[in-house]
């Protein structure tokens, strides 16, 4: 028996490590051919959660109109099968269309690259679990404790990826690595098989008895409903008569509102998942691989609530979750998200517990195993709904990340009542007229303490959110009390003004939030992608046209155009547009192209109310919209006497624009004596190693500056540290730069050199 359990858990483990290393593996080898724009990582995430959907919907179908052998047989004709498209890669001749919609392109490469294996894969859990179900192995009746093993692969995948696989291996070797480890989780799964066609059970598939209360088995916790025979009142479940079927227990049957619970509670984990991801990722610290963090948090949840005792008993999340989740109400709610040590804690504690405290009702209303399949097909559904929602639905309809409130509020909604996972709290009136009652109080009371302009007085704070969150913690056993009571005060205090100021302007693109603020204090409009700052203008008419923060005149952007684009005739290209603000450099006689992949941040930058840098620039600026790499093809050929690369400094590094390919395009796009000039600004990165790594592969002269000047918060008037790293093919094209003592070699070790094939984050992070 000690064998079963083990080739199961191991099969169990690889599928699910390998599922997560496919997806960012695919991601990277379509990313040079189609760039970053945002429907294609739009179409490899839908493509990825409908063929994962589809595989629990084929485990559930097969399991319910196949008998055991059949299953068997058809599903070990899959695995085979699926080893006809490896290895991982690209289908060989195939290239995008010169449409401007690769769209179905990109699924038909998805489909048949990847799509038989990734969906044999995705059937792992369900499968194999009911498979295990139907063996003789004494836990045969609770197959549930596999599913630790399946998230623990899959944690192991998502963490392997970046810290292991990435910085070790190319794509193509990835792909070859991915593959092998098919074949070899194929065996695996074939074992299974064996095991299971030599000693079956003896039932049809679809018909696990449920046994009999075995003393050894814990009264409390996950099992409990094991041990207790599966009781049909508690689970929602409904008995049926099988027929004259000798020796057979009773069928049961599911409520649809149980199924509906089920398709819930994992709904609301996923979609919190994503919110408080691109909150973090966006507003509080605009960190690479941040999002790792909330993703390995949420797959622990499932290893802790499938556990056979659970870590923490649900009566304990019950009293854990409105002290961590009514706190952060009070951050959202004002808006604070410095500093970001002290913040992203309390967004991540709040998530693991909210996710844990749905896993783990989930684990306690896990059905018997006949309907196991179905169980795991309402996850599955309920992950897409999640997932889906937040990355194609709520970006159309709201302009601020409000699904992650929204996915709170849900999560309190779903609180068990005191403590007891099965039991439901009635509602009655009051839980509906009392959050109303807070909701309108706390609104009376902002306006009674002057919340009318951007400044708290000092009964604001304490009046307007510390009481009304106060009400809301007495509210707490009752969960439909405590959910809209919290949506009441963080709805009245989304009405309040911004953290940033003035805001001016709100808009929301698949990259983000933008934000336009004026800053009367410095006389400045400003333009914010979370709390990055993106660029400024001066709201003062005499210096309206003067670059401002990374680009001033006296900064290292200002030293570059001095030198580098001073004469007519010139033709500029910068990739990155912002504010618009280096068109100011523009003189008359020259050609200036830009290249934005943000549709939102050229209607921004084109509103000469906001930003008029573009509307004032000495000749008129052509503006390309799409990923940079793919529109620079199609530029004339040594066509740039200056070409800037601006798109590095959110830290959310586009690799494809940093590879040796695509500097090979650069360089094919200068004219002789052309100038490559990068902006490497970057709070988490160094970037600096990386350009220093592709100036010596390409054999270029570099120069580097780092522009840190000293200046008070007080005399500050737009300028921003910046750095900048700026390359040529000989040292005297370099001009004036390669003598100035501001300028000088990167003295620092080179990265390894980034190609299509390879690159390393986590080698240019700073530590510390």
């Amino acid at each position: 028996m000690r064998t079963v359990t083990a080739v199961f858990t191991v099969a169990l483990f690889a599928g699910s490590v390998l599922l997560f290393l496919l997806e960012p593996l695919f991601g990277r080898l379509v990313l040079p051919t189609l760039g970053g724009a945002p429907a294609v990582w739009a179409t490899c995430l839908v493509f990825f959660q409908l063929t994962l959907l589809a595989g629990y919907l084929y485990a559930w179908a097969s399991t319910r109109w196949l008998g055991l052998r059949s299953q068997l047989a058809v599903h070990s004709a899959l695995l085979v099968l699926a080893v006809a498209v490896l290895p991982v890669r690209i289908v060989p001749g195939w290239a995008p269309p010169p449409s401007a919609n690769p769209i179905p392109w990109l699924l038909a490469v998805l489909t048949v690259s990847i799509g038989l294996p990734f969906f044999v894969v995705s059937t792992t859990a369900p499968i194999l679990q009911h498979w295990f179900a139907n063996t003789e192995h004494p836990d045969a009746h609770d197959p549930y404790f596999l599913y630790r093993a399946s998230n623990l692969g899959s944690m192991i995948g998502l963490v392997g990826y970046p810290f292991l696989v990435e910085p070790w291996l190319g794509v193509n070797a990835q792909g070859i690595a991915w593959s092998t480890g098919y074949m070899v989780f194929a065996v695996l799964v074939l074992g299974c098989a064996a095991l299971l066609w030599k000693h079956p059970r003896g039932q049809r598939a679809g018909s696990v008895s449920i046994t009999a209360p075995d003393p050894a088995v814990p009264k409390t916790g996950p099992n409990a409903d094991v041990a207790k025979g599966f009781s049909p009142a508690k689970t929602g479940l409904k008995a049926c008569s099988t027929g004259s079927k000798p020796n057979a227990s009773p069928d049961l049957a599911l409520s649809g509102s149980q199924l509906l619970r089920w398709t819930t509670l994992a709904a609301v984990p996923s979609s919190l998942l994503l919110g408080v991801t691109t909150y973090l990722s966006t507003d509080v610290a605009v960190v690479p691989l941040l999002w790792v963090v909330p993703l390995l948090l949420y797959l622990s949840t499932f290893v802790l609530a499938f556990a056979p005792r659970p870590l923490i008993p649900t009566r304990v999340l019950v009293i854990l979750l409105p002290l961590v989740v009514l706190p952060l109400g009070i951050v959202l709610a004002v808006g604070v998200s410095e500093p970001a040590w002290a913040f992203v804690p309390l967004h991540l504690a709040a998530f693991f517990i909210s996710a844990l405290i749905c896993h783990q009702q989930l684990a306690d209303e896990r059905p018997p195993a006949q309907f196991l399949t179905l169980f795991y097909l309402c996850l599955s559904v309920g992950g897409a709904i999640g997932g889906l929602f937040n990355a194609l639905v709520a970006p159309l309809v709201f302009t601020l990340p409000r699904e992650y409130p929204l996915a709170i509020v849900a999560v309190c909604l779903l609180k068990p009542y005191r403590g007891v996972p099965v039991k439901r709290a009635r509602m009655d009136a009051a839980d509906l007229w009392m959050p109303v009652a807070l909701g309108t109080a706390t609104f009376a009371l902002l306006a009674m303490t002057g919340q009318s302009g951007s400044s708290l007085g000092k009964l604001g704070l304490p009046l307007g959110l510390g009481l009304p969150v106060f009400l809301c913690y007495v509210f707490s056993p009752r969960p439909v009390r405590l959910g809209l009571g919290l949506a009441a005060v963080l709805l009245v205090w989304s009405l309040q003004p911004s953290k940033f100021g003035a805001v001016v302007d709100v808009e929301r693109s698949f990259f983000g939030v933008h934000r336009v603020v004026v800053d009367s204090e410095h006389h400045l409009r400003l333009l914010f992608h979370g709390n990055t700052l993106h660029g400024a203008q001066s709201l003062d008419p005499a210096k309206a046209r003067e670059p401002q923060t990374y680009y001033t005149r006296s900064g290292p952007a200002g030293q570059v155009f001095e030198a580098m684009a001073r004469k007519a005739g010139q033709s500029i290209g910068v990739v990155g547009l912002g504010t618009g603000a280096l068109a100011g450099y523009a003189l008359p006689g020259q050609t200036w192209t830009f290249y934005e992949i943000d549709p939102v941040v050229l209607r921004l930058a084109r509103d000469a109310g906001y930003f008029s840098f573009l509307r004032d620039a000495a000749v008129p600026v052509r503006v390309e919209v799409g990923d940079a790499r793919l529109s620079l093809v199609h530029a004339p050929a040594h066509g740039f006497d200056l070409l800037v690369l601006d798109a590095f400094s959110s830290d959310a590094v586009p690799v494809h624009l940093l590879t040796r390919e695509a500097v090979q395009l650069y360089l094919s796009k200068l004219k002789p004596g052309g100038v490559l000039a990068f902006h490497a600004s970057s709070r988490f990165l160094r970037l600096r190693r990386e350009f220093l790594a592709l100036a010596n592969d390409a054999g270029l002269a570099h120069v580097r500056q780092l522009d840190m000047r000293s200046m008070s918060k007080d005399d500050w008037s737009g300028w921003t540290p910046s750095e900048w790293v700026v390359m040529a093919r000989d040292r005297e094209d370099l001009g004036p730069l390669g003598s100035d003592s501001r300028w000088g070699r990167i003295e620092e070790p080179a990265a390894r050199v980034w190609t299509d094939d390879y690159s390393n984050l986590l080698a240019l992070f700073r530590w510390r």
